[in-house]
């Protein structure tokens, strides 16, 4: 990589944009609440949860 500490996909540097309401939502969804995933032995289908974290 060159000196100048660019991506080797881009000669010049990339604008930064804000980050919308949905995103800002999502993020925080994420960070309140913990998710585990796993396949279940008996039945063979993936399981996916979700619950809110405690404080």
């Amino acid at each position: 990589m060159a000196d100048n500490k660019m991506p080797f996909v881009t000669s010049k540097a990339l604008k930064r944009t804000p980050a919308t309401k949905e995103n800002k939502d999502r993020i925080k969804y994420m960070d309140s609440h913990e998710f585990s995933f796993k396949f279940d032995k008996v039945t063979g289908k993936f399981v996916s949860v979700i619950e809110c974290e405690s404080d």
